[in-house]
């Protein structure tokens, strides 16, 4: 969340690697499915969360960079 933050607010997304974040969205989206399919509330859930803050930081990344 302070990375999104940072990039958000200073709208700059210097020193911010687009290949680390969006491997890390890409895996944390793998992870929800996955806890989605099994039926795994707590996986399905922080994942998710964690997904939504990683597609603000790709966004922030792709928008200010």
């Amino acid at each position: 969340v302070p990375q999104a933050v940072v990039i958000w607010a200073n709208k700059s997304a210097v020193d911010v690697s687009l290949l680390t974040w969006g491997t890390y969205l890409v895996m944390s989206s793998v992870m929800a499915a996955y806890g989605y399919v099994h039926k795994k509330n707590p996986i399905f859930i922080s994942y998710s969360a964690v997904t939504i803050v990683e597609i603000f930081i790709v966004a922030g990344i792709l928008i200010f960079q």
